[in-house]
């Protein structure tokens, strides 16, 4: 059952009226800490140059992948610095952490106008993080129900 299930999930074959994708800007591993660890540790390891060689090719894998999904609506949600600037469209603030903390990044996807992005504070940030993600994904009506305009 667990194997039928997560079948399901990775093919995105089930029945519900939203779906999920979760992905990694950069896909190369890295420790989460320390002085090589994080994006910044992959682009000390590679090199600028390199760095944004490998940022362009995950944007194309990104943009692939948002295609698959055949959107009708939808949204990206970016909590890394890279990914938010990388993804935004160019007429859209450019990534800062005080700014993704108040919720001011909000944005539309690179060559892909109809679908928004939003940048929240990273996920080591739990309670900003939470906050950001309620504001930008949950309906308005619950937003005010909860206190959370």
């Amino acid at each position: 059952m667990n194997d039928r299930r997560k079948n399901q999930l990775w093919n995105i074959d089930y029945d519900t009226p939203f779906q999920i994708g979760l992905t990694v800007f950069i896909s190369m591993p890295s420790a989460a800490s320390g002085k090589w660890g994080g994006v910044a540790g992959i682009q000390r390891l590679i090199g600028a140059r390199a760095f944004r060689k490998l940022e362009r090719e995950e944007t194309q894998r990104i943009h692939d992948l948002v295609n698959s999904f055949k959107l009708k609506s939808g949204a990206i949600v970016a909590f890394q610095k890279n990914a938010w600037n990388a993804l935004r469209s160019e007429k859209d603030r450019k990534y800062s952490i005080d700014l993704a903390k108040k919720g001011m990044l909000k944005g539309t996807f690179n060559e892909m106008a109809k679908i928004p992005i939003y940048g929240v504070p990273p996920t080591r940030l739990v309670g900003p993080c939470r906050d950001r993600l309620k504001t930008f994904l949950m309906p308005e009506d619950l937003q005010t129900e909860n206190n959370l305009e």
